[in-house]
């Protein structure tokens, strides 16, 4: 069988920070990061996804899909060409060896036609992969040239240790029956989903949220975990435990219990009217 195409994908935290996100709706916001990390990705930042397979896969749907994609078109940070997206900075935010520069180059060159030349004139590569085989100008005392090849030596075993990390998960998929591995690899989709999704609403995302979207989505699958996370802010949450303790069995938040009221005592004018009644 083959192996299901598993990738790590590394998004910088100020990424939550960027003042153009910051403007973004949610739904923009879920969208942007989707293009970023879902599992057509590749280190060329262009490939052939379908607007239903985005809908999919974060429950958004298709017609909003295209209105958001439009959008981000608009501001100039993807082209959407015939079903492949391009993604206008995703090179410029890699740092690319050059073991990466080769998968690169074969990823543009298979490209279509019509696809390759409208990522080379909307993401010019040439900036970020020029510089890879281009001899130093200047020369460099022997500190700075050991210091360069340490950094280089780092950047390959990094390479390294993230290709023997997806040759386990490969492996480990590839032990599963066809089914299975393709509804394990489906939900660890969903699941980073929604984890984005949380950053993306209530702008953190630690250990204890993570745990708790995992134990959500576990009990009551994604849309209803997905509602919850936007449920947490709405209905104003202190803590997850809260949260936890104010669901019903099926994944519903229970109605708030009306406050007790006050036992209001008698007034001066009431009192005299009782006393009144008895003495007569």
């Amino acid at each position: 069988m083959k192996p299901v195409n598993t990738k790590l994908r590394a998004v910088n935290t100020r990424f939550w920070e960027d003042s153009y996100i910051l403007k973004l709706s949610d739904s923009e916001k879920l969208i942007f990061i989707y293009l970023l990390t879902n599992s057509e990705t590749n280190l060329a930042g262009c490939y052939e996804i379908t607007l239903e397979k985005i809908a999919f896969n974060t429950g958004i749907e298709p017609a909003k899909i295209d209105k958001i994609l439009k959008k981000l078109e608009q501001d100039n940070k993807i082209r959407y060409v015939k079903e492949f997206i391009i993604i206008k900075n995703f090179l410029k935010h890699q740092k690319i060896n050059k073991s990466m520069a080769t998968n690169i180059d074969k990823t543009i060159s298979q490209l279509p036609e019509e696809i390759k030349q409208a990522y080379l004139e909307f993401v010019k590569p040439e900036i970020y992969l020029d510089t890879l085989s281009t001899p130093c100008q200047h020369p460099v005392d022997t500190l700075s040239t050991l210091c360069q090849q340490s950094v280089d030596n780092l950047r390959q075993i990094e390479s390294e240790v993230e290709s023997e990390i997806e040759n386990e998960i490969e492996i480990e998929i590839e032990s599963e029956g066809e089914g299975e591995s393709e509804n394990r690899t489906h939900k660890l989709n969903q699941l980073k989903i929604l984890k984005s999704y949380w950053q993306a609403i209530h702008g953190r995302n630690g250990l204890l949220e993570n745990e708790f979207i995992e134990e959500m989505f576990n009990k009551f699958g994604f849309d209803k975990t997905k509602r919850l996370i936007r449920e947490y802010k709405e209905k104003n949450f202190k803590s997850l435990k809260t949260m936890k303790e104010a669901l019903n069995d099926d994944g519903t938040i229970k109605p708030k219990p009306e406050p007790e009221r006050k036992k209001r005592g008698a007034t001066d004018e009431e009192l005299a009217r009782i006393l009144s009644k008895y003495s007569q």
